[in-house]
């Protein structure tokens, strides 16, 4: 009886100890991503300036890449960039931005994503930008 009661008192306790909130993985914050073109960005290396906004603040960086809408697997570049606390990306931030050219008669549209990437290296955030035409 004595083994019964002190079985019961210590699942008592481990029960009281344990959280009781499920266990949830998180889903990476909704960002938002603005930008606008200028001249100089086109067939440049000067990639525009970038606001980031809604990002967690355990954001340790900025993984950036402008995309192709009607050729995602065009290489455009981007960067990576430390997280200032601003949400700011200055323009030439991106160090491997490449930016886009007039591709025929056909107009192309462009965006940029961005994931938030914490001290770990797990992504934490994601958003994108409207798609823009070239100006």
């Amino acid at each position: 009886m004595r083994q019964h009661m002190l079985l019961l008192i210590g699942a008592i306790a481990l029960t009281a100890c344990s959280s009781t909130e499920p266990s949830q993985k998180t889903s990476p914050a909704k960002m938002t991503v603005d930008f606008a073109w200028k001249p100089s960005h086109l067939c440049s290396g000067i990639s525009p300036k970038i606001e980031i906004g809604n990002f967690p603040a355990s954001t340790a960086y900025f993984a950036v890449r402008l995309r192709d809408r009607d050729n995602p697997e065009s290489a455009l570049g981007g960067g990576e960039v430390a997280n200032t606390s601003s949400g700011t990306l200055p323009e030439g931030t991106l160090k491997s931005y490449t930016g886009p050219c007039t591709q025929g008669s056909e107009p192309h549209y462009y965006y940029f994503e961005a994931a938030a990437i914490d001290h770990d290296g797990k992504s934490i955030g994601y958003g994108k930008s409207k798609v823009e035409p070239l100006p």
